[in-house]
């Protein structure tokens, strides 16, 4: 997964930790290694499971080799939308959003 993240200034994220969810059972680890410009920066997210019950989660800056990402709009607003009525349509479009 990949999401933008805004820095109002250069910042340098590293670190791990772990904690436990009382809601899930599971254990997860985190990791950061991030380097963020000020302005809009792209983190990779990366998630494996490591054992029964335990996840493992890596934040990084720097695009992996061997990934090839589509990026997808997911609403996290809770509206029931099943009443609309629309036709999804699948779109490219190679320009960027913003400028790198």
């Amino acid at each position: 997964m990949a999401f933008w993240i805004y820095a109002d200034r250069d910042v340098v994220i590293k670190g791990s930790g772990s904690r436990f969810s009382s809601y899930s059972g599971f254990v997860y680890e985190v990791t950061w290694d991030t380097n963020l410009k000020k302005g809009w920066n792209i983190v990779y997210a990366h998630g494996t499971t490591v054992a029964e019950m335990r996840n493992r989660l890596s934040w990084i800056t720097q695009k992996p080799d061997d990934v090839n990402l589509r990026w997808v709009f997911e609403s996290w607003d809770f509206e029931d939308c099943s009443s609309r009525s629309i036709t999804p349509r699948v779109t490219e479009n190679r320009k960027s959003l913003f400028r790198q």
